[in-house]
């Protein structure tokens, strides 16, 4: 690939695009307000992951109380899984990897 020098020249068209002086003032249009410069926002559902995302650290990946309430189940030939329930979380947990 060839770079031609008489390209496009991405910081000097952002400059005039811009049209802002060294000290910060426009140089173009009827207001002489200071630049404000770039700014970012963040949407809701993003800060939402990220607090989800946060929350899921925190937290152990194994729970011993329910390993043990399902080990006794298991043993005493209780435990009945529902096959509706497993296949709706496995939809939602690829969903959710979807999202992220």
């Amino acid at each position: 690939m060839k770079i031609n020098p008489n390209g496009i020249k991405a910081l000097q068209t952002y400059n005039n695009h811009a049209n802002i002086n060294k000290d910060g003032r426009e140089t173009s249009g009827t207001t002489n307000t200071p630049n404000k410069g770039d700014r970012i926002e963040i949407s809701r559902e993003a800060r939402d992951l990220a607090s989800y995302r946060q929350e899921l650290k925190q937290r152990s990946e194994v729970r011993p109380e329910l390993v043990q309430s399902l080990k006794a189940k298991i043993q005493d030939g209780t435990y009945k899984p529902d096959p509706d329930k497993i296949a709706q979380g496995m939809i939602n947990d690829k969903l959710l990897d979807e999202k992220v």
